[in-house]
């Protein structure tokens, strides 16, 4: 019992150790650790396989761990590792860009020889395939069929025109202002009324009579 206490004591002691720091830069071994958590481990079998002592009983060994796991900067180097997998699952604009570049400039005679269509790792722009289809076709009777390979590409000009969206190409349409505002004007003869109404139906060059004001 007093052995045990003794290697929690020790252990306590270590984890202080760990933890005591500021630095958010990770020793060797921490980096191990999280590496090893983050690419499915066990607490435990990361502890022991970043390198930290497991002579102590496997609780101890567990309370580190689990006390290592979530120190500040070891959550912060985790959650770094999780954001660049998630990046890394998601097509960069260059890659976007790229794989349309191949659609738009794809040919049909990029994929035909003499020997016929062949299409293989070597072959240009393949991201424009969109369909590849082989069938048998018959003739006349006796004669031998004949196999007959059917490409289709992706819409080149549809491929330009997300292309030319990714880069901001098109202007943008200038918004329209509706102006709603009303205007009351307010006359004292006849005349000068009727004069205001042509105007405002079309008669521009009508010359306005009024009283002699």
């Amino acid at each position: 019992m007093e052995k045990e206490e003794h290697l929690t004591a020790i252990s306590k002691s270590a984890n202080v150790k760990l933890m005591g720091g500021k630095s958010n830069i990770l020793t060797p071994k921490q980096e191990r650790f999280v590496r090893n958590v983050f690419s499915g481990m066990t607490q435990r079998q990361s502890w022991i396989q970043a390198g930290y002592s497991s002579k102590y009983p496997v609780a101890v060994v567990d309370s580190n761990a689990c006390s290592l796991f979530n120190t500040k900067k070891i959550q912060a180097r985790y959650k770094e590792l999780q954001a660049a997998a998630d990046d890394a699952t998601i097509m960069p604009v260059k890659e976007r860009r790229q794989r349309l570049s191949e659609i738009a400039r794809a040919r049909l005679t990029d994929y035909v020889t003499e020997k016929g269509i062949k299409i293989d790792k070597d072959s240009p722009n393949t991201a424009a395939l969109q369909a590849v289809r082989t069938r048998i076709q018959y003739h006349k009777k006796g004669t031998m069929p004949e196999i007959v390979t059917d490409i289709k590409l992706h819409s080149p000009t549809e491929a330009i025109d997300l292309l030319n969206k990714i880069d901001h190409i098109y202007s943008e349409p200038l918004p329209q202002v509706n102006d709603n505002r009303q205007y009351n004007i307010l006359v004292a003869d006849e005349v000068t009324k009727q004069s205001i109404a042509r105007l405002l139906s079309g008669e521009r060059r009508q010359e306005i009579v009024t009283d002699g004001h």
